[in-house]
């Protein structure tokens, strides 16, 4: 592993790029982001340059700056929305990471939230998401989170890094052949993968009727299609024994809140006007006849969760251990 550290006297306090190789696996890890000082611009204009071997790593200086607070449209920043709400029970994480002090990589936008709940609890975390624009988001919300560009098919980092793989609403998104196989790659031994969606509990009429409305509109809204990606870990060969719990989730929201809440959903944050103005009031009706004020209502939650030992057996060749990285100052 290589890490290259750009130093230059009118960027500190700017960026710190590391790029981080492993085999032919590039990285780029975000240590800071903030707006450039007067007179540089956002554009790489030269180059540190360094060889590892066969490879070459080039770190621009001037890195191109981003935008410090993407709008909220996609399908992950509306899962990080979710994952982030208060109430979430602290008994789920302590299941999900059992041990101390663990080394923790955290998969995606969705484990953002969990990610820092984890690091606050005393665990080494470090998050990986493949979007740039949306790890800016994470730095701007969790700046005391460890950020890696990196896809979960993809990872970066040497055998038996981490004690513990977690991933919140982010399964589904992944190609579970490939991921799972790097998973139990970077896993220690005895090492656990950890799985964990909330879903909607319509065992409560106003939900359910909630979750009529919604559907007119986006049919995938508020259902569980999503956790039918966990099967794909019970079928995996390096991880043979899923446990599985639940937990209960209340979320207290006020009547802007939930009309927020459903604006924000990927589709309908696309509606025109003119249909959106009846969804809107579709909701807030549901919201005032089932509402008792002063009290807001509160959003019942199923936190689902699955945690699976590691099997190192079941690779075909011995993982090779490489020593620790050489970091390069420049």
């Amino acid at each position: 592993m290589v890490v290259i550290s750009p130093q230059h006297s009118s960027l500190q306090g700017w960026c710190h790029l590391v790029v981080v190789m492993e085999g032919r696996r590039r990285v780029y890890f975000d240590h800071q982001v903030a707006r450039p000082p007067d007179g540089v611009r956002g554009r790489a204009d030269n180059h540190h340059q360094v060889a590892a071997g066969d490879l070459t790593a080039r770190a621009p200086v001037n890195t191109p700056v981003r935008p410090l607070i993407p709008p909220v449209t996609t399908g992950r920043t509306y899962h990080l929305n979710m994952t982030s709400r208060s109430g979430f029970p602290s008994a789920a994480d302590d299941w999900l990471v059992p041990s101390t002090a663990a080394r923790v990589l955290a998969v995606g936008q969705g484990s953002a939230s969990m990610a820092a709940r984890l690091h606050a609890a005393g665990h080494r975390v470090t998050l990986i998401e493949d979007q740039l624009d949306e790890l800016v988001a994470i730095r701007n919300r969790y700046p005391a989170l460890e950020l890696v560009a990196a896809s979960a098919e993809g990872l970066p980092f040497q055998p038996c890094s981490f004690e513990a793989v977690v991933i919140a609403q982010g399964m589904h998104l992944l190609a579970p052949g490939l991921a799972l196989a790097e998973f139990a790659r970077v896993l220690t031994s005895g090492g656990c993968l950890s799985l964990a969606y909330i879903t909607r509990d319509d065992s409560v009429p106003w939900v359910r009727r909630l979750a009529a409305v919604l559907q007119t509109y986006d049919p995938e809204l508020m259902t569980s299609g999503q956790v039918e990606s966990v099967d794909a870990l019970a079928a995996n060969p390096y991880f043979p024994e899923v446990a599985e719990r639940s937990f209960r989730m209340w979320v207290p929201i006020t009547r802007q809140g939930m009309l927020t809440m459903v604006s924000s959903a990927p589709r309908l944050a696309g509606l025109d006007p003119s249909e959106a103005r009846p969804l809107l009031d579709a909701v807030g009706a549901i919201y005032d006849s089932s509402a008792k004020p002063p009290e807001p209502l509160t959003l019942p939650y199923a936190v689902q969760c699955w945690r699976a030992e590691v099997d190192h057996s079941e690779f075909t060749s011995e993982l090779d251990l490489a020593a620790d990285g050489l970091q390069i100052l420049l």
